[in-house]
Parts: C-alpha cells; sequence; structure tokens
C-alpha cells in the first residue's frame, strides 16, 4: 500500500516530542522549522570542548494534571558514558524522540545525527490513545557510531499489535553526514513496509536534495523527492518536495506538493517562513510564520502564524505567542493566543511559567488553559523535570568507543580486572568506570607494567559498567563494556 501522502503530510505537520503539556496549536510547526530554529541555538549538537567538572542531565520527568494530580505523562532516561542533554527553548521541552520521522534524521544542515538528549534507552508512560488509560506505552533503544552519530533508534509499543514495532537505522558518508537513511516495521521487515532515503549534498557539504524510496511488491519505487536552496549566507531559503498522492501503481510522474520559501534577518535568525500545497490542480499559499528575537538571543521570543484566505486572497491571524525572559535571558513565562475572527481580537489561551535550578535547567513547568473570561488561579498541569549530576570527564567529541587493541579480561569478571594491550609508552594510566547512567563510581591511578594494569573492584557493586583509559594528561584512550558479578 502506497504511504505518499503520509510522507508528504510529515512536512506540513510539526514533529512532536512525547511528554510536553504546549497545546496543539502552539506546535504547529514543520519539522523542519523546529530544525532550524534548533540548529540557530546550537541545540543540535554537543559542545567540543572538554569539561572537567560537575555536570547536570536529565533523567526524567512527570506531568499531572492538578486536578486530582494524576499522571498524564512520564518519562525515564538512560544514558551513554557521558552523555548529556539540553533544553530546546524554542519549543520548551526537552525532545526525547524527535530524532527521526517519515523523513528519517531530517534536519538540512546535518539531520539530526547528534540530537540533544544523548541518550542510550528512553521509557515513556503515557494516556494510551486507545484505551484512554494510563499506563507504559513506548520504550527506544538506541547506538551510535564511533564519531557519535546516531546510527541506530528502534521503537517498541507496548500495543504493539495495534502500532508496530519500527527500527529506524542510518548509513554515514566520510564527512559524517547522513548518506541513507532505512526505516521499517520489525514484524513485518523488509518485504513489507520499508522506506529508505537517499540525501545528496554539494561541495560546500551542505544537504541539496533527498529522495525517498518505498519497497513494495518486491522492488523499490521512488515515492519522494525533496530540493533545497540556499543564499549567499547558506541560509535554507527554499524547499521544494514531489510526491503523488493519487498514484497507487508507482507509475505516475512526482508533482510538487509543498513549497516552502525562508527569509532570515541581519543575524541569519529564520524571520518568516511561507508554506504552500498543492490542492490538486496548482500550488497555493497555506501559512505563514513569523519569528522575533529579544536583542542577541538565538532562540524565538514571539511567533505569529497567519493562514491564507483563498476566498477573500488575504491572510489572517490565527495562532500568537509571546515569551517574557528572566534576568539571565531564559523564558519564565509564555501566553499563547489564538485570533477571534469575529471581534478582530488576540484571546489567551494559555500561560506557561517555568522555574529554573541554579544550572539553568528548567524544574517545573506550569500550564494555564484560559477559561473564555479568565487563567484558573492554579495551573491545570504541572511537569516536573528531574536531574542527575555526572563529572562529565570525556569530550563525546573525543571520546574513543573502543581500540581493538586493548582487551579487558576476565569479562565478567569478580573483584579484578586485568587490561592488557596498553601502548607501552604509558607507564601509567587513569582507570574510570561509569555506571549505565554516566555516573562516575571509580577514578584509579594505576601503573602499567608489560602493557597491562590491573584493576580492583572490590568497592563496585555487581552490574554493567563502562572503564575508560586515559592517559596522564586525561586523553581519552579507549572504552570497555564489562559485566561485574
Amino acid at each position: 500500500m502506497k504511504k505518499i501522502l503520509f510522507i508528504s503530510l510529515s512536512f506540513l505537520i510539526v514533529n512532536v516530542s512525547v511528554a510536553q503539556t504546549l497545546s496543539n496549536k502552539a506546535k504547529s510547526l514543520p519539522s523542519f522549522v523546529n530544525s532550524i530554529l534548533q540548529f540557530q541555538t546550537n541545540s543540535n549538537s554537543f559542545s567540543e570542548q572538554r569539561v572537567s567538572a560537575l555536570s547536570e542531565r536529565v533523567i526524567g520527568q512527570c506531568t499531572r494534571k492538578n486536578l486530582g494530580w494524576t499522571r498524564t505523562d512520564s518519562t525515564k532516561l538512560i544514558y551513554i558514558v557521558n552523555g548529556t542533554s539540553k533544553y530546546d527553548f524554542n519549543q520548551l521541552l526537552y525532545p526525547y524522540n524527535y530524532p527521526y520521522s517519515t523523513s528519517p534524521m531530517f534536519n538540512y544542515l546535518g539531520n539530526y545525527t547528534k540530537p540533544q538528549i544523548f541518550y542510550k534507552s528512553f521509557y515513556h508512560w503515557t494516556v494510551n490513545p486507545n484505551t484512554l488509560v494510563y499506563g507504559f506505552y513506548e520504550k527506544n533503544f538506541t547506538t551510535y557510531t564511533s564519531t557519535n552519530n546516531l546510527v541506530a533508534d528502534t521503537v517498541y509499543y507496548a500495543d504493539s499489535l495495534i502500532r508496530p514495532n519500527m527500527t529506524f537505522s542510518n548509513k554515514f558518508n566520510s564527512n559524517n553526514d547522513i548518506d541513507t537513511a532505512f526505516s521499517y516495521n520489525l514484524k513485518s521487515g523488509i518485504t513489507k513496509n520499508a522506506f529508505r532515503q537517499f540525501f545528496t549534498y554539494d561541495i560546500s557539504n551542505k544537504l541539496k536534495k533527498d529522495s525517498i524510496y518505498e519497497f513494495h511488491m518486491g522492488t523499490w519505487h521512488l515515492v519522494s523527492k525533496t530540493s533545497y536552496s540556499y543564499d549567499a549566507s547558506d541560509n535554507l531559503v527554499l524547499i521544494n518536495n514531489y510526491s503523488n498522492n493519487t498514484d497507487t501503481s508507482f507509475t505516475a510522474p512526482l508533482i510538487e506538493q509543498l513549497r516552502y520559501v525562508n527569509t532570515y534577518d541581519a543575524s541569519n535568525r529564520l524571520k518568516t517562513v511561507e508554506t504552500s500545497y498543492f490542492d490538486g490542480t496548482i500550488l497555493k499559499p497555506y501559512v505563514n510564520d513569523t519569528f522575533a528575537y529579544a536583542g542577541s538571543s538565538t532562540f524565538h521570543t514571539s511567533w505569529v502564524q497567519h493562514q491564507y484566505d483563498a476566498i477573500n486572497l488575504e491572510w489572517n491571524p490565527i495562532i500568537k505567542m509571546d515569551k517574557h525572559l528572566n534576568t539571565l535571558g531564559y523564558p519564565d513565562t509564555v501566553r499563547t493566543y489564538d485570533y477571534n475572527t469575529f471581534t478582530d481580537l488576540w484571546v489567551p489561551s494559555s500561560r506557561y511559567l517555568l522555574s529554573y535550578n541554579s544550572n539553568n535547567n528548567p524544574t517545573k513547568l506550569f500550564e494555564y488553559q484560559y477559561n473564555f473570561t479568565s487563567f484558573p488561579s492554579t495551573p491545570n498541569f504541572t511537569t516536573t523535570y528531574y536531574y542527575e549530576s555526572f563529572i562529565n570527564d570525556v569530550s563525546i567529541a573525543n571520546y574513543k568507543k573502543d581500540n581493538e587493541a586493548v582487551v579487558a579480561y576476565p569479562n565478567p569478571c569478580n573483584d579484578e580486572l586485568s587490561v592488557i594491550g596498553i601502548d607501552n609508552k604509558h607507564q601509567n594510566v587513569f582507570v574510570l568506570i561509569y555506571d549505565t547512567q554516566g555516573k562516575l563510581v571509580s577514578k584509579q591511578f594505576l601503573p602499567v607494567n608489560n602493557n597491562k594494569c590491573e584493576v580492583i573492584l572490590l568497592e563496585i557493586k555487581p552490574g554493567n559498567y563502562f572503564i575508560e583509559l586515559q592517559d596522564v594528561r586525561s586523553n581519552s584512550l579507549t572504552t570497555k563494556e564489562i559485566i561485574k558479578n
């Protein structure tokens, strides 16, 4: 069965992260727009700087209705060694699970190869849309390349008979840009329900086009293609998406279904996005999004969306968002509005209040819903964020996941572990031991004799761990995964 319509619509709608409370109207942005906003705040990549200090990362969150204090959404995260997290101040959320969409890893400047939440596994509880009962909903498991590109993401659903488990995987070129992306139903496999996407870059390493193929009746068929154009400042200014929503034979030519025209301010921050769609005959204007910024802020502090009235040939406002910043430049109050076409006035929709800890990470998000005349005295929903501290001793950029010449044995082990194959230029090494959540549980400075060192694990509890070897200048030599009995 052809799925071109679903693919095309994915360009129109936001790729929404779970466990958020912002209203749907306040999130109706195409996924690529969030990609641009994310990129300009440098939130889609990690710091390349080595940090030898106590750091903090989100390990979960819980959203509750204040009426009855009932849970509506919860998450739990387990990290790779030194995995970090970053809050998205554009969307006001932790983007746990939007590295993928029907266009896997879509991002015109690198395709979410380094997500904002560098987790190993992700667990999600929510109100099931089919049963309307709160409970376990899904879990994600990820793997990465040695250069920390997200190479695979497998999603398991609690109701997998209704929503099939999926795997998304990616192959990268020599520039560490995504080359090919795959997605398929775990149960049906590649013989059914499978897509693959190819990416092409120019000499400046900017994405110029991509194409999506569907596996159908034993053959791969082209079902969608997209081209990308840039201005002299390398800003993405034009996107043209082609597909055919009515063709089930895979023989008809592709038709331009969507067009996005983008403009930028003098600081190369996204200013406007005009979206047009194919109505069956011609391309027609659809929506226009306008962004504004406070001072040198790289995340938007104002967003207004207009929808085109094809009958009266005019743009009408429909949604507005305003952010107030605290003294440190972080949003503390966010207001959303709907436009009343009868009174020609903006009507309050929601209000959000954010509190922060000493690390400027949000601790609570309070949502107030407007009840026709006023806001309630207590929030309708409260989202609480939970964090853990860890010693970020290893730069992710310089993290050497595995040096095959170095071997740790026996593995599984008991109270002692031998590490052999260490380069003979090292007379001493640091051995750092992390648990599966990235917490540093032990750091030892050990002599190297005959390319070998002995690690004592007497005070380490049974379980799974990562051991990292560093030289005397704290440069990472290798990291091994071990099990202590």
